[in-house]
């Protein structure tokens, strides 16, 4: 089972800060395992039961953060990250979430170090880190949304 050393490992490796086949110093083991924690920290308090709106990469905003009743959606697996995590605890999250996680990571390691990433490696990242937040963010309700509203006015539209 891979662990946090791993997925910061990763990161260093794509700053090029730790080669292929390298291995971390403890100082840098350090400085990307308080950032890993700082973006895991992040990513539960983005699955909070405050309703404010939550700022993506890029300026953009969700307004919202439970529907009409309160109700949270999608809340139930980010609450179960438990930051801080250790080195050699277990990776807290599933594989196809480590390009956006890991991704943040490198993106923060490399804005420290100073280190330019291409632009095409940072859009990628923040596409991911916004899909992985949008499977487990509180969505509001789309109860009075108009576009929503106006599907069963349209012609061999039902409405679900």
């Amino acid at each position: 089972m891979a662990t946090v050393r791993d997925a910061i490992t990763r990161a260093y490796r794509r700053t090029g800060l730790v080669p292929l086949g390298g291995a971390m110093t403890a100082a840098q083991a350090q400085e990307g395992l308080a950032l890993f924690n700082e973006k895991l920290a992040e990513l539960k308090d983005s699955a909070s039961t405050d309703p404010t709106p939550l700022e993506l990469p890029g300026g953009d905003f969700i307004n919202g953060a439970a529907d009409q009743d309160g109700n949270l959606i999608n809340a139930g697996v980010l609450p179960a990250l438990a930051p801080p995590y250790g080195l050699d605890d277990a990776k807290p999250f599933d594989d196809k979430y480590d390009f956006a996680i890991i991704g943040q990571v490198t993106l923060e390691l490399a804005d420290v170090n100073n280190i330019d990433l291409s632009d095409r490696y940072v859009r990628r990242v923040n596409l991911a880190w916004r899909s992985l937040l949008f499977d487990f963010i509180k969505a509001p309700s789309t109860q009075f949304d108009p576009a929503y509203r106006s599907i069963g006015r349209r012609p061999g539209v039902t409405r679900l």
